[in-house]
């Protein structure tokens, strides 16, 4: 009988220990939800004290991502500027999850904000040597490597990342291309047009990447020049002055021939002139450079061949407008329908 009561007694304890870490399970996951939030848009600052007072960093000790929450505290805690109660959750938590280095990443960013180089460059090297391929660690370690002038590293560093990544983040190419941009001799050591055109290629929708990219085929002093011409030509373009627009524009294409708006104004300013040679000559370039050419660009180029009664080609553009939808007169070029 003893016996029973000894054990219906320990089967209520741990009834009770069960229901008490149930329940602080999910009240931690209900927390957790406003957290991943946070973390997701990188919004530490809009929380107050009391809420950083409830995150619970004992149990569980993991969010649902399996990052540390005491370290998460910390973050939170560092970015209200309760810096030394902040730094002491995150060196706490560094052996909570050795493998996503999210409280080493958060320590390096403590570090560099307050101009700690020494702190800053060991943390930094433990994000490096634990995770290579981060692009954010390799933000850090480029930092460190710009500060050393230890280009090969980075570039050495770019390399192999590249080969895990690939071009799934355009970040590494934009810190690889910043590192050489400006130095021909760096360009040429390390195939720097070869990565540019890549990069070109690839990133068409992040312009820090394509100026870049640009700088490096072109010079950083080409490209200038021919967004100072172009713009020049706009100004006078809007004045009534074509004749001397439309040279400018030629100019900037001469210059940087990788801007799809210095073709779409020179056509442009081309076809009021009537200078369809000049257009057609041009068309060659704008066409292996671009894919997305816009459908005024497209007609006015054309016309252009059809007014030089080079039929063939005009009929396979109008085709593409065709298929684009785009409304044009087609009783003047019947010979294309």
């Amino acid at each position: 009988m003893r016996k029973i009561k000894i054990f219906q007694f320990l089967l209520f304890i741990l009834i009770i220990i069960c229901v008490y870490f149930n329940n602080k399970r999910y009240k931690s996951y209900e927390l957790q939800a406003i957290i991943n939030y946070d973390i997701g848009k990188g919004d530490y600052k809009s929380r107050d004290m009391y809420f950083i007072s409830q995150i619970d960093d004992f149990y569980p000790s993991l969010n649902v991502f399996a990052m540390p929450l005491k370290g998460i505290k910390g973050k939170y805690l560092v970015e209200m500027d309760s810096m030394e109660m902040g730094v002491k959750y995150l060196k706490e938590s560094l052996k909570d999850n050795p493998y996503l280095m999210y409280s080493e990443l958060a320590l390096t960013q403590y570090y560099y904000s307050q101009a700690d180089a020494e702190k800053y460059k060991e943390y930094t090297y433990k994000l490096i040597k634990n995770l290579p391929n981060n692009p954010v660690h390799f933000v850090h370690y480029t930092r460190i490597m710009k500060a050393e002038n230890k280009v090969d590293s980075i570039m050495n560093h770019f390399k192999k990342i590249r080969q895990k990544l690939g071009f799934r983040d355009e970040q590494i190419w934009k810190i690889a291309l910043s590192s050489i941009v400006l130095d021909t001799a760096l360009i040429k050591k390390y195939n720097g047009k070869e990565l540019a055109t890549i990069a070109s290629k690839q990133f068409t929708d992040f312009p820090e990447v394509l100026l870049l990219s640009d700088y490096i085929l072109f010079s950083k002093e080409s490209v200038d020049l021919a967004l100072e011409k172009h713009d020049k030509a706009v100004s006078l373009f809007d004045q009534g002055e074509t004749n001397e627009a439309f040279d400018l524009f030629k100019e900037a294409i001469n210059l940087h021939p990788n801007n799809l708006r210095y073709f779409n104004n020179f056509i442009r300013a081309g076809f009021i002139l009537k200078k369809f040679k000049e257009i057609i000559s041009t068309y060659s370039l704008l066409s292996s450079n671009f894919t997305n050419i816009k459908t005024e660009t497209l007609y006015f180029t054309a016309t252009s061949y059809y007014s030089e009664e080079e039929y063939g080609k005009a009929c396979e553009i109008f085709s593409l407008l065709d298929i684009e939808e785009f409304v044009y007169d087609k009783t003047q070029v019947p010979r294309c329908n």
